[in-house]
């Protein structure tokens, strides 16, 4: 009896180092064009991912399904009233299927859809702007850092709402105290009175990936 439990263990434990996905990721990640990767052994529930973020870095890595949820091709983008990022990416789950290198997003044109904002100017984030490209939700996030509550507020794409969401709920961002997203015009209103950043949301999708 003792036999066979340590050969199923022993099948199972094989199987699983051979079930599991390996993905090439960057080794230097000061390098924006990520000439230098390495195969490594994914957690489970992941996908390989290339991802091109506005022309400028390059990124290879293991990425949890709520960002990959699907192999294909997805687009993630946020603005607020300083800073737009747009990120095009490629999600695919068989061994070092993440080689190749994804192009630069396309210039996004304004859609129909506004948000509120915040920048130095205007901290209560009364600001009003316009969504672009893919951006179909506004959000709202807040980040707590020992008494400093930093607020930020604008357009996001749909998918990154809920790669976001789903590992705030998780507890993965844990300073993070709040994250929504709404589809309707100007649905994020913010209090009178808080800080804002415009790097957060772009911080929070990179660790995603690290």
């Amino acid at each position: 009896m003792m036999m066979l439990i340590f050969s199923l263990a022993v099948t199972w434990a094989l199987f699983s180092t051979a079930s599991a996905l390996q993905c090439q990721t960057c080794t230097n990640s000061s390098d924006p064009a990520c000439l230098s990767t390495t195969l490594v052994t994914c957690p489970s529930n992941s996908e390989c991912l290339t991802a091109n973020i506005q022309g400028q870095q390059i990124l290879k890595a293991c990425a949890p399904s709520a960002v990959c949820p699907a192999p294909g091709r997805q687009s993630f983008s946020f603005s607020t009233s300083g800073t737009s990022v747009a990120i095009n990416a490629q999600c695919c789950n068989t061994d070092n299927c993440n080689t190749d290198i994804v192009g630069s997003p396309t210039l996004q044109s304004v859609n129909n859809l506004r948000c509120y904002s915040c920048d130095v100017t205007n901290p209560n984030c009364s600001i009003q702007i316009q969504c672009k490209g893919v951006e179909d939700r506004c959000f709202r996030q807040t980040l707590v850092v020992g008494s400093v509550s930093t607020l930020t507020l604008g357009c996001a794409s749909a998918n990154l709402c809920g790669a976001v969401s789903n590992l705030t709920s998780m507890a993965v961002f844990t300073n993070v105290s709040t994250f929504s997203c709404c589809g309707n015009n100007l649905c994020n209103s913010a209090p009178t009175t808080t800080t804002m950043s415009a790097s957060i949301l772009l911080g929070l999708f990179l660790f995603l990936l690290y």
